[in-house]
């Protein structure tokens, strides 16, 4: 997937590109010298933070609470890990000097994986996946640093990975979260 140098970046799918992280990164095209989406929305600790403000997001959105409420605490950090390392890489960021690759070990050695493989038993449907990038979107947002055309190609390459993670099926529960209790989701899988 390639974007356009000039803001809004708007995605232009690759029909050959797989959807992993690295191939779906936000390309700055200027060169080196530019600074980088990330470095333009305040570096690795502005992605870190809003995955950390993220996590109470997801147990709080009806929508999909029930993937989040029962996963362990060490797992959910794990996925919490996981996610700032796919979005530094989505974003060209770099974390101790090295840039940061999506899939990556997280800061324990666990290996975080591709989306495909992530979510292959999770039963995420097409309304829970809008769900999870409406969260993560306003995440993001909330930091102030980012601006709305490096959010609009974050979203882009986000949205682009539905494929890999929406099961398909029913769209899921979506807004419908009226005055019924979520029931939870175990997977049996760590994220």
């Amino acid at each position: 997937m390639r974007f356009n140098e000039d803001p809004p970046r708007t995605v232009q799918p690759d029909a050959t590109a797989d959807t992993t992280t690295e191939d779906t990164a936000v390309a700055d095209t200027a060169g080196d010298a530019a600074p980088t989406m990330c470095d333009r929305s305040g570096g690795y600790a502005v992605v870190d933070k809003a995955m950390t403000d993220l996590i109470p997001k997801l147990k709080a959105d009806c929508r999909i609470d029930r993937f989040f409420v029962t996963m362990p605490d060490p797992a959910l950090a794990h996925m919490r890990e996981c996610m700032a390392l796919q979005l530094a890489s989505i974003m060209r960021c770099s974390k101790d000097g090295v840039r940061v690759k999506y899939p990556a070990l997280d800061s324990k050695g666990a290996q975080c994986r591709d989306m495909l493989n992530a979510h292959k038993t999770v039963g995420v449907h097409a309304l829970d996946f809008d769900a999870m990038i409406d969260d993560m979107l306003a995440a993001l947002g909330e930091q102030k640093t980012i601006s709305a055309a490096d959010l609009a190609a974050v979203a882009d390459v986000l949205r682009f990975q539905r494929q890999d993670i929406v099961n398909p099926g029913d769209a899921g529960r979506g807004d419908a979260c009226a005055s019924e209790a979520s029931a939870p989701v175990d997977t049996g899988e760590e994220y």
